[in-house]
């Protein structure tokens, strides 16, 4: 399978993912968006999971979560529980046996759109996926890109020549 497809396919699945909303979802400590997340990509049938690796600070929380081919941190606070922002990242430039660049942009597309899901729960599904297909795809050709949705918003930016990181920040919007 060619890797625009396996994109694709990623950003569709992503897309399809479907669960109860919260009433404002960024009111969530960052300890708990990497279980939230895998229960979207769990609901969708995949088999992409995050760990929590580790949460430091004490007013200020970081919360690291990984799996084989991306990671996500997440900052805010516990009490009351706020998360300020998520960022999704996956190195395309590893040489690891976990899987080709393709796997690795797939596997943060479908944390991107499992995340939407969850902190941006009323937006469109045609406007998601919309998203999720021209996002990841212009920060790959151009260095970065930029969107909104209702609740969040988004930007994705890649440094080829520096550090080869594909990074996704979910931040809410004012």
């Amino acid at each position: 399978m060619d890797s625009r497809r396996k994109i694709l396919i990623a950003a569709l699945v992503a897309t399809a993912l479907a669960g109860p909303a919260i009433a404002d979802p960024f009111d969530m400590a960052p300890h708990d968006v990497g279980a939230a997340v895998n229960a979207r990509l769990r609901l969708s049938g995949l088999d992409l999971r995050f760990e929590l690796q580790r949460c430091k600070g004490r007013g200020l929380l970081e919360c690291r979560f990984s799996s084989a081919r991306a990671f996500l941190v997440v900052t805010g606070q516990a009490k009351p529980p706020r998360t300020a922002a998520i960022m999704i990242a996956a190195d395309l430039l590893a040489t690891d046996a976990a899987g080709e660049v393709h796997d690795r942009v797939a596997d943060a597309t479908m944390a991107l759109g499992a995340t939407m899901e969850i902190f941006d729960s009323e937006l469109q599904p045609a406007r998601r996926s919309k998203l999720l297909s021209d996002l990841p795809g212009t920060a790959l050709r151009d260095g970065q890109s930029e969107g909104d949705g209702i609740k969040a918003h988004y930007s994705l930016a890649f440094d080829h020549g520096a550090d080869g990181l594909l990074v996704l920040t979910v931040t809410p919007r004012p």
